[in-house]
């Protein structure tokens, strides 16, 4: 088997930006943003890529500068206990998804860091009303939300958001 991280950039040509909402790195309006190079990057060993549906796909970058918290960037905190699901994960239960995504189906990628709020759906549902083609995608380390009154379809995120 392959490593599903070959052919990776090394290190050096990443970089991180916290506090930003302009997409554009460099943006003269992002004066509260904070930027470093990445010394080091640490991909979980059980992380198969492809292989696997991507599942355990986050990693932890160990940056050249430290960042401040202050009103715009703030810890991710992320949790990983079976608890986790029963406490937060509840059937109507909101969270939060941000990017610079595509703002609808003929948009191009937004310019400016823009935020959805989705209800959570139960698993078992939201593997129910999954197409056959995505439901191996939906693993254990997989949130389901969102709507289906056809405003917003299910999507899946992964629960380092």
């Amino acid at each position: 088997m392959t490593d599903p991280v070959d052919g990776m950039p090394p290190t050096s040509q990443f970089a991180v930006a916290a506090g930003n909402v302009y997409r554009e790195w460099n943006h003269t309006d992002d004066v509260d943003a904070q930027r470093s190079d990445v010394s080091e990057i640490k991909i979980p060993p059980r992380y198969q890529g492809f292989l696997a549906n991507f599942q355990d796909d986050i990693a932890l970058l160990i940056l050249v500068n430290e960042f401040r918290y202050n009103e715009y960037v703030q810890a991710a905190c992320i949790n990983f206990s079976a608890d986790f699901d029963e406490e937060q994960l509840e059937e109507g239960k909101f969270g939060k998804v941000v990017g610079w995504g595509l703002t609808n189906a003929n948009s191009g990628k937004s310019r400016v860091l823009r935020a959805a709020t989705f209800p959570c759906v139960n698993i078992n549902k939201c593997i129910a009303q999954s197409p056959l083609s995505f439901k191996s995608s939906i693993t254990g380390d997989k949130i389901c939300a969102g709507y289906t009154n056809g405003r917003v379809l299910l999507r899946m995120c992964s629960q380092s958001f």
